[in-house]
């Protein structure tokens, strides 16, 4: 028999609702209201699907410096991701997570509710993003793994 005990962290943190999202150079911001019970820096996930095919496009990570009370997380998408997937929407969103990021050693992560919620998003037209290609730091890693990839193939 395996048994496991589990301990009930009451949330701290709820998602209110959206802002508009819109496209801001070479990203597609979209901003998620939150009401917190304690002040501090918030951390936010979510992912982005596809509402005509229901396939993940992107998973979204956003931070806040220091929140109160009533405040919002911009999530961020690269215009890149959604261009190369040739994803105009109309989008969903949803499996969020909220954690409390703790300020002292003695804190640990606290977490917030959000696992029911979910905001559909309209299209974008993917002409307005204003893409800068991926840095060539980036574009390098890619190409190495790539061809150590390609050189673990023949060596099979």
């Amino acid at each position: 028999t395996i048994t496991k005990m589990l301990k009930y962290l009451p949330s701290i943190a709820r998602v209110t609702g959206r802002g508009l999202h819109q496209v801001d150079g070479e990203n597609l911001i979209i901003p998620v209201n939150l009401e917190v019970d304690k002040p501090g820096v918030y951390k936010m996930t979510a992912n982005l699907f596809s509402k005509a095919t229901g396939e993940p496009i992107a998973h979204l990570i956003g931070e806040t410096e220091d929140l109160a009370h009533l405040g919002s997380i911009n999530l961020k998408v690269l215009g890149e991701v959604l261009k190369e997937k040739q994803e105009k929407g109309p989008y969903l969103l949803k499996d969020f997570t909220i954690i409390r990021i703790p300020t002292t050693f003695d804190e640990s992560r606290q977490y917030g509710d959000a696992t029911t919620v979910e905001f559909e998003l309209d299209s974008i037209n993917l002409d307005q993003f204003e893409l800068k290609g991926m840095p060539p730091v980036y574009e390098q890693r890619k190409l190495k793994r790539f061809q150590e990839w390609v050189k673990s193939l023949d060596s099979e």
